[in-house]
């Protein structure tokens, strides 16, 4: 199933949980103002609800070619736990948890990291189940 969210962030997971419509975040009517960040047009921040068919004891954030210094938090929450990635530059940065996050809807929150000089586009956040993506949000 694949559910369009502001035209820049795609879900792609068995099924999705849901999407809200509060400050900050956005809907299909509602589309967000992107930003120009490293010569791209992104998402400031956003938030995106994916259902993890099982569980998952990795993330991994993908992000596009970035400047010196540039940054972003994402941020998982499953439950009453939660977990940050901070990415800083272009690449892969990966996250591995001592215990596994449980199935059903996750929480995936992107937002500048205030203390970096520039922010960094995120192509897509992983969720991993020994090194296998199980759900994914893709970005742009």
């Amino acid at each position: 199933m694949r559910l369009v969210l502001a035209t820049l962030i795609v879900l792609t997971a068995p099924a999705v949980a849901g999407r809200s419509t509060e400050r900050g975040l956005t809907s299909p009517s509602q589309p967000a103002r992107p930003v120009k960040v490293a010569g791209l047009h992104c998402s400031e921040a956003g938030r995106a609800i994916v259902a993890a068919p099982t569980g998952f004891d990795g993330v991994r954030v993908v992000v596009a070619d970035a400047a010196p210094g540039a940054a972003v938090d994402v941020t998982v929450l499953t439950g009453a736990s939660d977990r940050r990635v901070r990415a800083r530059g272009g690449g892969a940065w990966s996250l591995r948890m001592e215990a596994t996050a449980p199935s059903g809807p996750v929480l995936v929150a992107i937002e500048p990291s205030l203390d970096a000089p520039s922010g960094a586009c995120v192509e897509r956040v992983e969720l991993l189940r020994d090194e296998r993506v199980v759900a994914d949000v893709r970005v742009r």
